[in-house]
């Protein structure tokens, strides 16, 4: 990341810079970088400061939505700041989006991490048709209350959803 200032990456197209930019934040959350989610995090709000379509700052949005959700899957606590920033960031989400389908990523790898159900729900309401709506998701949190029947129900769907569909990684 120190080898691109941000003038020099302001000479790629948004598209290119802004999805190479969020690619480095999922390698830092992938392999457990904090500094290099920073610095990537950084440079975004560098080069490119507005969100489209909302009216906040990208940085505002990304250092709270997008960083909470990777830190916490980087297993860092789910404060109760970090869980109203997310929250937030699901309502900017909502709000900017009126329908179809949005990454479920981050509220499924923070219910993973958490067992929180509210983004269980949300990783339910913005998954796709290919995802069935995550039945393993659904199962989990059948566990948690103590419904084996709807757990079981919802692991024999998963069954049927990995052999149809492209594997799924959480």
């Amino acid at each position: 990341m120190n080898r691109f200032p941000a003038h020099s990456l302001k000479k790629l197209p948004a598209n290119d810079r802004i999805e190479g930019l969020f690619g480095a934040m999922t390698a830092a959350g992938q392999t457990g970088l904090p500094s290099l989610l920073d610095s990537a995090s950084a440079l975004l709000s560098q080069t490119d400061p507005i969100m489209p379509s909302t009216g906040r700052t990208r940085r505002d949005f990304v250092s709270g939505w997008l960083l909470a959700g990777m830190r916490i899957g980087m297993g860092m606590p789910l404060t109760a700041a970090a869980r109203a920033t997310l929250l937030e960031g699901v309502r900017t989400i909502d709000r900017g989006q009126s329908e179809g389908r949005r990454d479920a990523s981050v509220p499924y790898m923070v219910y993973l991490e958490t067992r929180d159900p509210a983004f269980a729900d949300i990783a339910h309401r913005w998954s796709s048709p290919t995802s069935n709506g995550y039945p393993e998701l659904q199962a989990l949190v059948a566990l948690r209350r103590g419904d084996t029947a709807v757990a079981e129900r919802s692991l024999r769907l998963s069954r049927r959803s990995t052999r149809s569909n492209a594997p799924r990684w959480a």
